[in-house]
């Protein structure tokens, strides 16, 4: 090993550090990469200061390809670096607006965006349904992960509570029944809205949930009730 005419603390950052002692070793960074298992862009970002060093990696792996176990002054100054580093044009912790596979909920609405359209035909075909006494029923279908969710969640009902309609949303589950309960008694407990939407998400539960017939039946039942009734504006929607 080569004499050593830097001292610990002469290094500021960990990116310097780790491009002093791979050097000092003659390795190039895909000899570097190779040893201890990372890409070579990523020995490239690691003495950069672009990416926060993995402390476990630099123990168990960038120590003995360093050949620094005979040098504990440079382990601790390598580590302490490593803890303090930070990333360079990183950006700021935010907010992801990516939801991945999960659905845009009304909270998201400022974040759902490509629909507008789609949305604005939407809401005023149930406005128009609430205004027809006998057909305030309406199913949206849809292959599955095309985003039926995030548009009713996200896109319709933002915009119906705009409009003052009370909504309620909920799943089947595996028991249909009790969840419709649940609503008609949170239903009852509240103030009366003159238009009201009930939004039965995930509809397809009904099959791959619900294991009983009879139940089925009567939560559709029970359903179209409530959207025939003529002594309020209550409209049915089904995704």
């Amino acid at each position: 090993m080569s004499s050593q005419p830097f001292s610990p603390t002469s290094f500021q950052t960990f990116g310097d550090m780790l491009k002093y002692l791979r050097r000092r070793e003659q390795l190039t960074q895909l000899d570097l990469s190779i040893a201890v298992g990372y890409s070579e862009a990523q020995i490239g970002r690691l003495e950069k200061n672009q990416r926060r060093p993995d402390l476990t990696a630099i123990k168990a792996l960038f120590i003995p390809a360093l050949h620094l176990e005979n040098e504990p002054e440079m382990i601790a100054r390598l580590i302490e670096l490593a803890k303090s580093a930070r990333q360079e044009d990183a950006p700021a912790p935010g907010l992801s607006p990516y939801k991945g596979l999960l659905f845009f909920d009304e909270s998201d609405s400022e974040l759902f965006f490509g629909r507008e359209n789609l949305i604005t035909h939407l809401t005023e075909r149930v406005t128009g349904l609430s205004a027809d006494t006998s057909t305030r029923f309406m199913a949206i279908v849809g292959a599955s992960g095309s985003g039926k969710s995030s548009l009713v969640r996200a896109g319709l009902v933002v915009q119906l509570k705009h409009k003052g309609w009370k909504c309620y949303i909920f799943t089947p589950t595996a028991d249909p029944l009790k969840e419709l309960e649940m609503y008609m008694k949170q239903k009852q407990a509240e103030v009366k809205s003159e238009t009201v939407l009930i939004l039965v998400d995930q509809f397809e539960e009904m099959f791959t949930l619900c294991r009983d017939e009879k139940s089925r039946v009567e939560f559709i039942q029970k359903l179209l009730e409530l959207a025939q009734e003529t002594s309020n504006k209550t409209t049915v929607v089904i995704a």
